[in-house]
């Protein structure tokens, strides 16, 4: 244990105090680790979603923000040497895979690939009413459309049919995304029926897997170009990266440096679960109108793979919103609440199952929700591999408890089709539900 001196923020705006360290010989990816202690010395404050700590200082409030390539840094430090090595070459050599200014987007070919737009013609086109930005932002929009001009992404036009405003959108790290107010464009064009990848089946897919990458693609919206008759309106591991960069280089399809993330043990995959979800729940305070009540139950919903008998523990929120009279936060909301934010500072780690092994679903039923959970055995345990749940509407509310049962397994067996398709499944209840179901004419 040794004490040091310790200084946070920049030129008048920091803080220094003498700390206390425990010096371990272990290797590490990490320098120094700060805990508890520290932060509360410091009376510091760290935002996850933002980026960086902020503590009082005698001339005001000092603040530490991430560093983008020392964080990357470290997750190259965790990787094996031999293995680092490895990627490290692949990744020199296919450094023409990423684009490092606007102007390396050349663009996947025509022949490849090409947007149009199919527009009902029996609407009228749209031209918004231009939308007014304070100077600060009017730079920002001005670098990124030159930009995107300079690249050849878009053109000026004299006369358009139609026109969208611009909108800014704050990242994470104090930057701006410049997106296109396109709803009135949207409205006109059918809805695409084919789905997009089940997201829980593609985080099943890394389960089992001693390192990741994440890449993303470098504004790849760009990368896809519109048709011109549209344009006026809008070793194992280092030979699967090898692959990946010889599609992507066939395709001209450059990747994002800053968000790419290569030999790593974990990180955020397409969202899914984001830690920062949670903790925007956890550090929510007691709702006070409707949209906030809405926000939550969207959050809870997102989170409903992971939360067992998330209808159930929602209830309450749910019955706020039904109401005609205004929204009222009661005791009951209260109490569901702080009972929700206790289970997600501990959810459970779900598993992904072996392929054909058998899995056993578990159903259950309240007056006002129907729940179930599909789990797997291993080493004599049983461990969660999906929650369900839903909320009973009007005359689902008064089925006989057998009538909620089969709806549980029902919504299940929609909700977690591809498990029911490559796996035998037990059903697990306390009620005659196999006898029910084999006579429909005994059960109506």
């Amino acid at each position: 244990m040794i004490s040091l001196p310790l200084t946070m923020g920049r030129e008048t705006m920091r803080m220094t105090c003498l700390l206390k360290f425990l010096v371990v010989d272990v290797p590490s990816a990490y320098n120094v680790i700060l805990g508890r202690p520290t932060l509360n010395t410091f009376e510091a404050v760290i935002s996850t979603y933002h980026m960086k700590i902020k503590f009082p200082t005698t001339e005001g409030v000092g603040e530490v923000h991430e560093d983008p390539l020392q964080s990357r840094k470290c997750y190259v430090e965790a990787v094996r040497e031999e293995a680092k090595k490895e990627v490290t070459l692949s990744l020199q050599r296919n450094a023409d895979i990423f684009a490092w200014t606007t102007q390396d987007l050349e663009g996947i070919d025509f022949q490849v690939i090409t947007h149009h737009l199919n527009i009902d013609p029996s609407y009228k086109p749209v031209k918004q009413k231009k939308r007014n930005f304070g100077p600060e932002k009017d730079k920002i929009i001005q670098a990124e459309v030159n930009k995107l001009v300079a690249a050849g992404h878009i053109e000026e036009i004299q006369f358009p049919e139609w026109l969208s405003n611009v909108v800014l959108v704050s990242k994470p790290g104090g930057k701006w995304r410049m997106c296109i107010d396109f709803r009135h464009l949207n409205k006109t064009c059918p809805k695409d029926f084919y789905p997009l990848p089940r997201i829980d089946q593609l985080v099943d897919s890394t389960s089992g897997c001693e390192l990741l990458s994440m890449m993303d693609a470098s504004q790849g919206y760009h990368q896809i170009m519109l048709a011109p008759e549209d344009r006026k309106k809008t070793e194992e591991y280092v030979k699967d990266l090898e692959d990946t960069f010889s599609v992507l280089r066939k395709y001209k399809l450059k990747l994002n440096p800053t968000k790419c993330d290569f030999g790593v043990q974990g990180g955020r995959f397409l969202g899914f679960i984001n830690p920062l979800k949670i903790k925007a729940i956890i550090n929510m305070k007691a709702q006070t109108y409707l949209n906030e009540g809405q926000r939550l139950t969207g959050r809870i919903a997102a989170l409903s793979q992971f939360i067992s008998k998330s209808a159930e523990k929602s209830l309450p929120f749910f019955k706020t919103l039904r109401k005609a009279k205004p929204f009222e936060w009661g005791t009951p909301c209260q109490l569901a609440f702080e009972e929700l934010k206790a289970y997600l500072a501990r959810l459970p780690l779900l598993v992904k199952p072996s392929p054909g092994e058998t899995l056993y679903l578990y159903l259950s039923v309240a007056p006002q929700a129907v729940s179930s959970v599909l789990v797997r055995e291993e080493e004599g345990k049983q461990l969660p591999i999906f929650y369900v749940s839903k909320v009973l509407n009007g005359e689902e509310g008064r089925y006989t408890p057998i009538e909620k049962m089969a709806l549980a397994l029902v919504v299940t067996a929609r909700r977690l089709r591809p498990y029911f398709l490559s796996h035998p499944i037990g059903v697990k209840t306390n009620t005659p539900l196999k006898q029910t179901l084999g006579k429909p004419d005994t059960s109506g």
